[in-house]
């Protein structure tokens, strides 16, 4: 079974981790992210290593699927572990629901199509499963529709993109991501999510 630890997830408590470097630095945003996206897991694992690198992070992560329409088709793949995720509002949970969510996805490969991936999600959460499973449909697709019309009301287009105020800033990232500190990656999104002057920076 899988484990919140096994990855270096770190304990349930959900709180910030003393780090290793000095100078705290610290970092708020609404991070819009979906589950199936090779960015946003790259992302999660950038702020994982920034945290354990001492920064202090305020970020409230808002799942969102910009191809969904809000109806009432079954939810899939993804969409059923974003709205699993939305419906459970203790941090602490959530964010061991996310740790898990994202790991079973992006490194054993299981699918969120499969009622026994999102079980076994809830079961590291310390979650009865049957329930979270059975909120997919009504309390986290419902989650999910208010989640649709607040990025819709602060311009957000695609995920992972972070709001701060400001427009949103859409995240692009490569495999490099992982590599070299974390603290320093993420100073310079800081930077831009501050500086409106700076509207996109690409790489071919």
């Amino acid at each position: 079974m899988f484990d919140a630890t096994t990855y270096g997830f770190g304990d349930s408590t959900g709180g910030t981790r003393p780090g290793s470097l000095g100078g705290a630095m610290r970092f708020g945003a609404d991070l819009y992210f979906d589950f199936d996206g090779g960015d946003s897991w790259r992302l999660f694992l950038l702020l994982t290593r920034a945290e354990e690198e001492g920064a202090m992070l305020d970020v409230q992560w808002i799942g969102l699927d910009p191809s969904w329409d809000g109806g009432d088709a079954p939810l899939r793949g993804g969409q059923r572990a974003l709205a699993m995720h939305a419906a459970m509002h203790d941090f602490a949970k959530q964010r061991l629901l996310r740790q898990a969510l994202f790991t079973l996805a992006h490194r054993q490969g299981d699918s969120f199509d499969d009622d026994l991936t999102l079980l076994a999600a809830a079961k590291v959460a310390g979650l009865d499963g049957e329930v979270m499973l059975g909120a997919v449909d009504t309390t986290g697709r419902a989650e999910l529709r208010r989640n649709r019309q607040a990025a819709a009301s602060v311009g957000v287009l695609g995920v992972p993109s972070m709001v701060r105020g400001g427009p949103p800033l859409l995240v692009g990232t490569t495999a490099a991501l992982d590599e070299g500190p974390a603290r320093s990656r993420l100073e310079v999104i800081d930077g831009m999510l501050e500086d409106d002057g700076l509207w996109h920076l690409s790489k071919p």
